[in-house]
C-alpha cells in the first residue's frame, strides 16, 4: 500500500485501522473484533506507523 500522489499521511496502528472489502456479492469490514487477522509490513518506511509520502507497507489478510 502506498499514498496517491498528494494525499494526507495514513495511520496504520492497528488500533485505528479498517480495512473494507467490497465486490459484486459482498461488502464487509474486516477488523480484528470479528477474528481476522490484518497483518501489516513495513516495506519502505521510517519505522513510525504512518504510511507517508514515498513509504511503503504491505497488507496480508488472512480469512481463514
Amino acid at each position: 500500500m502506498k499514498l496517491s500522489q498528494g494525499h494526507e499521511p495514513i495511520d496504520l496502528n492497528d488500533s485505528k485501522l479498517v480495512a473494507i472489502y467490497t465486490n459484486d456479492r459482498v461488502h464487509g469490514e474486516i477488523c480484528n473484533t470479528n477474528g481476522t487477522v490484518m497483518l501489516i509490513k513495513r516495506v519502505n518506511s521510517d519505522g513510525d506507523s504512518l504510511c507517508e509520502t514515498g513509504e511503503k507497507f504491505k497488507m496480508t489478510i488472512d480469512l481463514s
